[in-house]
């Protein structure tokens, strides 16, 4: 996968995503969102446009991302090892992001596009997942298991 560049959409993205948006939320709102997620935050490899959000969480009280992901052929994602690139790449390696799996009154799911909602500070980790353990295959930390399938890096 090649390395993210900054790009800017065209007026007919532009148009498509504001019409889309009109169809869920208010004026103010398809305002607010279309300032604060497309001035100069969209990022395009070879393969995928991630659009990204950087904001305050006051529930937490830290700075959050937020990665909007879509392959350019807008087919299916579903190669985790890409997402944990993206998430490496243009939040930081020592940041960490989930994917939420939401309450259905909060479902979003429109099109194949995936959302990492990251902690925004390197180190920063979310209170469930594993400590202490890193085990990836290939590594020599990592004896070879011999009914596990995983693809080359």
């Amino acid at each position: 996968m090649d390395k993210f560049q900054r790009a800017a959409l065209d007026p007919a993205q532009v148009a498509d995503i504001r019409d889309h948006l009109q169809r869920v939320y208010t004026s103010e709102k398809v305002e607010q969102l279309m300032r604060d997620s497309f001035e100069g935050n969209i990022w395009l490899n070879d393969t995928y446009q991630v659009v990204e959000r950087r904001f305050w969480n006051e529930a937490l009280k830290r700075p959050m991302v937020h990665l909007s992901i879509k392959r350019r052929d807008r087919e299916i994602i579903r190669d985790w090892r890409d997402l944990q690139e993206i998430k490496n790449e243009l939040v930081g390696p020592d940041c960490e992001a989930v994917e939420l799996f939401p309450d259905e009154t909060r479902l979003v799911d429109t099109s194949n596009q995936y959302h990492l909602w990251a902690l925004a500070e390197p180190g920063l980790h979310f209170p469930f997942g594993f400590f202490g353990l890193r085990a990836v295959s290939g590594e020599t930390v990592l004896p070879d298991l011999p009914r596990a399938k995983q693809r080359e890096r």
